[in-house]
């Protein structure tokens, strides 16, 4: 609720805005830092929020970030009680960063340990993800990171998972989804997919790729 301050990055209230806005009838809403740029291409509507004094304007439609970690944040706002897109609370969104972050490093320790399985390596790993400040503050802001970075590291977890215990296609289908589901989440998530496809044509054309080798080779 402290730290970072609620206007330390100002994201989180275009996101919240947008994903109560989406939940509730559909319509995309935020505010933006360019919305005069848009001219008659928007309606742009005078907003003083009721914890700064600043006049925000706030844009719909609103198309300058794909919509999935606004969603997230709009339905914990919603969950927290907000009647109105404006009425949203920072602590309220913040928790979705924070369950993320926990997430994150769950899979840091998964991929760490499965890359790894003997030594101090995941351990070692699990500190650093867990303790690095900015990490840990990173992990507090209303950002699209916050889910882009679990997405990725579950693409990977589900990768290996497919490496290493039988080729599963189950895992093949799971890991390209969460590779995927970045490109909703924010536009540079786009490169999730070619990065996947091209891990999963290094293993199967060239056994002894990047990863190491499969296990069906190792036995």
């Amino acid at each position: 609720q402290v730290a970072p301050d609620v206007f330390e990055n100002d994201d989180w209230m275009f996101a919240t805005w947008n994903g109560w806005s989406i939940l509730e009838d559909g319509t995309t809403r935020g505010w933006s830092s360019w919305a005069p740029w848009y001219g008659t291409d928007v309606e742009t509507e005078k907003l003083v929020y009721f914890e700064s004094d600043t006049m925000w304007d706030v844009i719909t439609p609103y198309l300058e970030h794909p919509p999935l970690m606004h969603l997230l944040v709009g339905a914990a706002a919603r969950i927290g009680g907000a009647a109105h897109w404006a009425h949203a609370r920072h602590w309220h969104a913040r928790l979705v960063p924070l369950a993320l972050g926990f997430l994150s490093l769950g899979l840091v320790l998964a991929i760490t340990r499965r890359l790894a399985p003997r030594g101090p390596a995941a351990a070692f790993a699990g500190v650093l993800y867990a303790f690095v400040p900015f990490i840990v503050l990173q992990s507090r802001e209303v950002k699209e990171e916050a889910l882009l970075v679990p997405l990725l590291l579950a693409s990977l977890w589900f990768f290996l998972r497919w490496r290493d215990d039988g080729e599963r296609a189950s895992d093949l289908v799971l890991g390209a989804l969460c590779a995927g589901l970045g490109t909703l989440t924010k536009v540079p998530g786009a490169a999730f997919v070619p990065a996947f496809v091209i891990l999963v044509l290094l293993l199967l054309f060239k056994p002894t790729g990047l990863l190491g080798e499969r296990v069906a080779d190792r036995a």
